[in-house]
């Protein structure tokens, strides 16, 4: 058991005080908010796996090319829609100049 003033117990503390932390405790009041976030976790993990794998990038424009991609992955995961054809088909209406396919969903 850890004392209360041990370093990783007051990084704990710090994290749930502040103007979000009623937000950390919402399935208390609220009924039908899940004490879990797994749902939202669950979407975002390949990101997490590709950013420990690969470290990361060194570069704003590497963040920025990343963000797009993990974007239209997450996208294309929610919508069924194939990753690999989507993007091809990205590239090759990028290169003759004509428009892109739509990432926004039918409905």
């Amino acid at each position: 058991m850890r004392p209360p003033d041990h370093p990783e117990c007051c990084k704990i503390k710090k994290r749930f005080t502040g103007n979000s932390r009623d937000g950390y405790f919402l399935f208390l009041d609220v009924d039908g908010v899940e004490p879990t976030n797994n749902s939202t976790e669950q979407k975002i993990r390949f990101v997490v796996l590709d950013r420990r794998v690969t470290q990361g990038t060194n570069s704003d424009a590497g963040m920025r090319f990343y963000e797009r991609v993990w974007t239209v992955v997450a996208s294309c995961i929610c919508q069924g829609k194939n990753i690999f054809k989507f993007l091809t088909e990205s590239l090759k209406a990028y290169y003759a100049n004509t428009l892109p396919p739509s990432i926004l969903s039918a409905t």
